[in-house]
């Protein structure tokens, strides 16, 4: 009898305060979460995404790497985010003399135009593109570019591990490829995601499965939970409770400092997402983006879904990052439902070596 092989992916997403990982396996063409795990990161190791000590934090990813494996350190590969606002992802239509579209044509015309999109210097620059349309006029590509000190500086956090880092991603193409279906996706079809995270948010476009561009946004739900709870005079986690069990549903009462302070970060996020919208309009050449998902903690928020559905006039709703993962009463996935939209991003780094 012939077995299929099972091959093992590790994705780990890092943020200032938490390592989140996933242990991924792939039988034949389905892909199945085997275990997660989560550990704080002490003050101090990341400020502002910029790392202060990658030697602890190395520490600290091989601890969740051995925890994924119970307590083993077999596969030693894992992919890892690089911090949304220190990356860049954008656009560019160029203009190619005849048809060349050879890399040795268009990667001077690409350096050129990222001195006027990106405000580092080519040089200082690790980057990375890929063609998405031609036409006998111009042909369009997607960049995403870091900054090598901080390639440098994450390139550090191994030095002294056991780990060997398969990749490091740009976050938004990590939890795109989490939440747009591999299976009966239109090349064409349009969706804005919107990332609802603790400390920040990210939008992202997505036409077909590559993002076209992210941005990020100050909307997150530490700083509305502490406008609530400061403006309403209660503590923290009182703001928390009363944040996610009132949200923004238009039928509930509530008070009026409340809905005031909870529409106006909404407002602010919608006209981010308006921005996104005029881009895919000027770049995609799309009237609308067909979907706009949510995913992050802050998409667990009630009526924020509807909200947005009736003020964007776009389909939104809560994103699934089981999408693309195998997951039933023969195959449960370990993840608890609630806790699903924090593992977004490590869901979608551990698909990244089979999608």
């Amino acid at each position: 009898m012939f077995h299929k092989k099972e091959i093992l992916s590790i994705g780990v997403d890092i943020s200032d305060t938490t390592l989140k990982g996933v242990l991924l396996e792939k039988k034949s063409s389905n892909f199945s979460i085997i275990s997660h795990a989560q550990a704080e990161i002490p003050t101090g190791v990341i400020s502002e995404n910029t790392i202060s000590d990658p030697i602890q934090l190395g520490s600290l990813l091989e601890h969740i790497v051995r925890t994924l494996q119970g307590g083993h350190l077999r596969h030693t590969l894992i992919s890892i985010p690089l911090p949304e606002p220190e990356t860049f992802l954008t656009t560019l239509t160029l203009h190619p003399s005849g048809q060349n579209n050879s890399p040795e044509m268009l990667e001077p015309l690409i350096t050129e135009e990222i001195k006027q999109h990106i405000p580092i210097d080519p040089e200082q620059l690790i980057f990375d593109w890929q063609i998405s349309e031609q036409t006998a006029m111009s042909t369009t590509v997607v960049v995403a570019a870091a900054p090598r000190s901080l390639v440098d500086t994450f390139t550090q956090v191994f030095s002294s591990q056991r780990l060997i880092p398969l990749a490091f991603e740009i976050e938004s193409i990590a939890i795109a490829r989490a939440l747009i279906p591999i299976q009966n996706r239109h090349p064409q079809d349009t969706t804005i995601i919107i990332d609802l995270g603790a400390h920040r948010s990210g939008l992202s476009l997505v036409q077909g499965t590559t993002v076209h561009m992210a941005v990020s946004a100050p909307l997150s739900s530490a700083s509305l939970i502490e406008s609530i709870a400061h403006n309403l005079k209660q503590s923290n986690k009182e703001g928390q409770d009363l944040l996610f069990s009132l949200g923004i549903e238009p039928a509930k009462t509530m008070q009026k400092t409340y809905r005031s302070i909870v529409e106006s970060a909404i407002h602010d996020l919608i006209t981010r997402v308006q921005d996104v919208i005029q881009f895919s309009q000027e770049h995609l050449h799309e009237t609308m983006p067909q979907t706009v998902l949510l995913t992050g903690g802050g998409a667990r928020m009630k009526g924020i879904a509807s909200y947005l559905s009736q003020e964007l006039h776009i389909s939104t709703q809560e994103a699934d990052p089981l999408t693309n993962i195998l997951h039933s009463l023969s195959h449960p996935c370990p993840i608890p439902p609630h806790e699903r939209h924090h593992f977004t991003t490590a869901i979608g780094l551990a698909l990244r070596p089979f999608i």
